[in-house]
């Protein structure tokens, strides 16, 4: 697995204070400047917590280093904004099956957490996640 790509859409409150400190021509549309800016001022910071994400794979747990491929979008009809970034890692290939759990939690529980999705897509095959739960903290932990 080379790596999880992952989509962060935030309430229209928090939403709106991004927007004001970042969408500097007011024009509703973050252009590349301002992604920068989203990425420098309002998300690199998450780098300290892991980026909210913790990764076990068998019995071992896989520290969140970097992303990659990071971007900011404004959402027009709902006025929400949406980060997208890739995680990379590097579990090897193997015919036996893996067990993988994801968890999403922000430690600070500043931020809550909720994960919608009932499925995952892996090179094109549609796999339904298992044991999805959400705690009182935010915190989202599934397999599949």
């Amino acid at each position: 697995m080379r790596g999880i790509e992952i989509r962060w859409i935030f309430d229209p409150v928090y939403s709106s204070q991004i927007i004001f400190d970042c969408d500097t021509d007011m024009d509703f549309h973050f252009n590349e400047d301002e992604i920068a800016d989203v990425y420098e001022f309002c998300f690199i910071n998450y780098e300290h917590y892991g980026f909210f994400c913790s990764i076990q794979t068998g019995g071992s747990k896989l520290k969140v280093k970097e992303v990659k491929n990071f971007s900011a979008l404004i959402d027009e009809d709902d006025e929400v904004v949406i980060y997208s970034f890739f995680i990379p890692l590097k579990i090897p290939y193997s015919s036996n099956l893996i067990k993988l759990r994801i968890r999403f939690a922000d430690p600070t529980y500043y931020t809550c957490f909720f994960c919608p999705q009932q499925e995952v897509e892996i090179l094109g095959y549609r796999l339904k996640i298992m044991d999805g739960k959400i705690d009182y903290g935010g915190t989202i932990s599934f397999s599949f």
